[in-house]
């Protein structure tokens, strides 16, 4: 199986890991005032998930009395739906209903400890043609007004999944990214971020393969990124808008990494650089017919996170 480096309005590098990168254009920015009220809310906001953590148990179980603060899920997970359907050929499997949670990753992956710091990622149906959301919430631990405190961290990432074309796998389109940041047990607000791309770009050519060797693929007009913020106390977003150079790279050999006391073999790491600092801002690694198996976002602090269950994956052997 081959891999694929794929690059928008740059020369490809062929590695895994991107430095930094130019922007294309000049950006456009305000910076707005700030507010004495530090509850008020931003007007536009989506659903930041369950209020309160459960226990995860080994291998992110679920169903305990003990409510742990950073696990914010709790119970087994439902079967998938009867009418999904999980491409067992792809990387990146879209059956709508489908959950995977995971795990910070444990020191000692081949006989973790119970879960207590946790995160579940749902995918459902976007509302364009061939969209996909998926909703990712965590509990991290960031510095709020000089305290660090427990946020519940909700991101949503909308995807354009295109479906197999013959011998071609889908083709995935990354079109948004979403956050917003509570505090865990009040609900005060922190923060929302959200990054848009016109057009949605190429994060892989064929879901089948993980893309193809050698690309470098130059959209006319380029990839334009409109992006938001907005903090505590601040009674207007920022904004910012520009031409932005894109990378996404995926190394030639899969890699075999363990996790829950199990080797998982033909794993394939995706880098993404695809905001104005030029540097990294997520990592994948993608099985195929499971999807991410394990994550890093610089949103998150850049932990990592691994897999511990699905209701996607067929039960291994």
């Amino acid at each position: 199986m081959r891999a694929s480096v794929l690059s928008i309005m740059t020369p490809t590098l062929g590695v895994a890991f991107v430095g930094s990168l130019l922007v294309g254009s000049l950006l456009v920015g305000c910076v707005p005032g700030g507010s004495d009220d530090d509850d008020e809310t931003p007007p536009v906001t989506f659903d930041a998930g369950p209020s309160d953590g459960g226990m995860g148990g080994m291998g992110g179980g679920g169903g305990g009395d003990m409510m742990l603060p950073n696990v914010p899920y709790e119970g087994e997970i439902d079967p998938l739906p009867a009418e999904a359907e999980v491409d067992e050929q792809s990387f990146f499997p879209n059956p709508v209903g489908g959950v995977w949670r995971y795990r910070r990753q444990a020191a000692n992956p081949q006989s973790p400890p119970p879960v207590t710091e946790g995160g579940e990622r749902t995918i459902e149906a976007g509302e364009g043609e061939n969209e996909y959301v998926l909703t990712t919430v965590v509990v991290i631990d960031l510095p709020v007004d000089g305290e660090v405190t427990k946020v519940r961290q909700t991101i949503r990432e909308t995807l354009v999944i295109e479906p197999p074309d013959e011998l071609v796998g889908p083709r995935v389109l990354f079109k948004a990214f979403d956050i917003e940041e509570r505090e865990v047990g009040t609900e005060r607000f922190v923060r929302t971020s959200s990054r848009a791309y016109e057009p949605p770009y190429e994060m892989i050519l064929d879901g089948w393969k993980v893309g193809l060797i050698g690309n470098t693929l130059v959209p006319e007009g380029g990839v334009r990124l409109m992006q938001t913020t907005q903090r505590r106390g601040e009674e207007e977003p920022s904004e910012m808008s520009g031409l932005v150079n894109i990378r996404v790279t995926t190394p030639a050999m899969p890699d075999i990494l363990i996790m829950e006391g199990r080797f998982r073999e033909d794993v394939y790491q995706i880098d993404v650089v695809d905001d104005f600092t030029g540097l990294l801002t997520r990592t994948y690694w993608v099985q195929q017919g499971v999807g991410v198996v394990q994550w890093q976002y610089r949103d998150t602090n850049n932990i990592i996170y691994t897999l511990t269950e699905s209701n996607v994956e067929v039960e291994a052997e």
